[in-house]
């Protein structure tokens, strides 16, 4: 009976430290950076992240796409992630679910959704991988 305890104890330890506040705050953090132009993203990748260099040039052809809001007098704001849940899968994976948003005059609110994998590296976390989860076929021709 003491070894199933002990065992439970353990478990629900790892699991009550994978969903701090602290763990939150710095997955919001790295979705933040991923805001901030001037931020190299391959940083935020984990070391083993799955073709993080076409995960990289995903990344940048969903920015070009949104991105027409840079042009002077643009009606629309510059695209930014938003995150609308993050769940721990274990104390060092999170699936963080969140969208990529623009808001216009005419618009009002555009939204593609994105699903990122992450992953903590020591004290750090990063992104293993992530999905764009809508057809960007629909958006029209790259720039």
């Amino acid at each position: 009976m003491k070894p199933i305890l002990l065992a439970a104890i353990l478990f629900f330890a790892a699991w009550a430290r994978a969903d701090s506040a602290t763990d939150r705050k710095a997955i919001e953090s790295l979705i933040a950076l991923l805001n901030d132009h001037r931020v190299l993203p391959r940083s935020l990748f984990a070391r083993d992240a799955a073709n993080s260099s076409t995960e990289l040039a995903r990344l940048a052809d969903l920015d070009r796409m949104l991105s027409s809001s840079s042009e002077l007098l643009s009606e629309l704001t510059a695209p930014k992630i938003e995150i609308n849940s993050i769940r721990f899968i274990t104390p060092d994976v999170a699936l963080v679910e969140g969208a990529n948003s623009q808001f216009g005059s005419m618009i009002l609110k555009s939204e593609l959704p994105i699903l990122f994998v992450m992953k903590r590296e020591g004290k750090n976390w990063r992104i293993a991988s992530f999905r764009i989860l809508a057809d960007l076929s629909a958006l029209g021709p790259r720039r």
